[in-house]
């Protein structure tokens, strides 16, 4: 069987898990590959400015309670 998706997104790490997200809130039909069975341990986002807040935000993974500065 034959598995057919609008769009196939390689790795689940915070690129790839946000921009499947985004695409799926636009109607797309996404599937995520990802050769790990587990989390990654370790963090692995270098950058967190007011558009990636705003983009978590809109997606609902980030709440509005949240507060934060940058320095």
């Amino acid at each position: 069987m034959t598995d057919i998706h609008d769009v196939a997104v390689i790795d689940a790490g915070p690129v790839g898990s946000t921009l499947a997200a985004l695409l799926a809130r636009r109607g797309l039909d996404v599937v995520v590959l990802e050769r790990d069975l587990d989390v990654y341990a370790l963090p692995s986002a270098a950058h967190f400015d007011v558009e990636t807040d705003r983009t978590f935000r809109d997606l609902g993974v980030w709440h509005a309670s949240t507060d934060w500065t940058i320095a």
